[in-house]
């Protein structure tokens, strides 16, 4: 994920001292023979290699260069598609505060988070997150992202939403519609493939509409962890222990 993440950025990075990068059909077509170097590229950056050094991968890495290249042609392919485009932010970092009570009284929590894409099409703006796995972009309802008793809580909405969030506290001023997004590589090879996010059945058009329920469930979730009288106490299914980077830590 994190080398498709890469990837696409070096495709569509912006210029140098450009706050956008307009893209249409062919300037895509421009950069899809260059897919194999932004591929290589990445790579290379991960294992701290500069050009000209060798770059020996195994032949189970080899064969991964090889579908992250496939991977990344379907994005352009997708987006090729589906008109033009205007890039405004890729793998940028995002900062907001949000306004708790705590025992202390009020307090202002920090958050942040990099935003993969961020770009605006048809006068919406668009942020997108790249998945590699089994991500879904259906959700039943705002408040089921925060339960963590639900087996099927969608952690990829939860992020795409967080997005969401960051972007309209640093962008306050902006009026267009706020549209998040998941582009999973596993079904963008579909005719009918949409990245939007999907909240029983209806397509989420403008995070503004969702804004307050959200933000009232993440300002319950921090005042939960700051608050002292509520434990930390381990989950009692284990399943969500099998890929956890802790589970040494705490016997699981």
């Amino acid at each position: 994920g994190t080398l498709l993440h890469r990837g696409i950025e070096l495709l569509y990075e912006i210029p140098e001292g450009k706050d956008f990068r307009d893209l249409d059909s062919h300037e895509i077509e421009r950069l899809l023979p260059q897919v194999p170097q932004a591929v290589e590229r990445a790579f290379r950056e991960l294992y701290k290699k500069e050009d000209g050094e060798e770059l020996l991968l195994t032949g189970q890495l080899q064969i991964a260069k090889e579908v992250l290249a496939k991977y990344s042609e379907a994005v352009l392919a997708y987006d090729q598609r589906n008109g033009d485009f205007r890039i405004v932010g890729l793998e940028k970092e995002h900062l907001a505060h949000l306004r708790i009570e705590t025992e202390e009284g009020h307090q202002e929590v920090a958050l942040g988070g990099v935003i993969d894409r961020m770009d605006i099409k048809d006068e919406v703006v668009r942020l997108l997150d790249y998945k590699t796995g089994k991500d879904t972009k259906k959700l039943s309802t705002i408040a089921s992202l925060f339960d963590r008793d639900d087996k099927k809580r969608n952690k990829a909405a939860m992020q795409t939403f967080l997005y969401a969030f960051f972007y309209q506290y640093q962008n306050p001023e902006s009026q267009l519609p706020i549209k998040p997004g998941i582009i999973n590589i596993k079904e963008i090879y579909s005719q009918d493939f949409s990245p939007y996010l999907q909240l029983n059945n209806s397509e989420v058009h403008d995070y503004r509409e969702f804004a307050e329920e959200f933000e009232q469930g993440l300002r319950g979730l921090l005042e939960e962890i700051v608050n002292p009288l509520v434990p930390f106490d381990q989950t009692e299914d284990k399943k969500k222990c099998t890929y956890c980077a802790y589970k040494e830590l705490c016997g699981r």
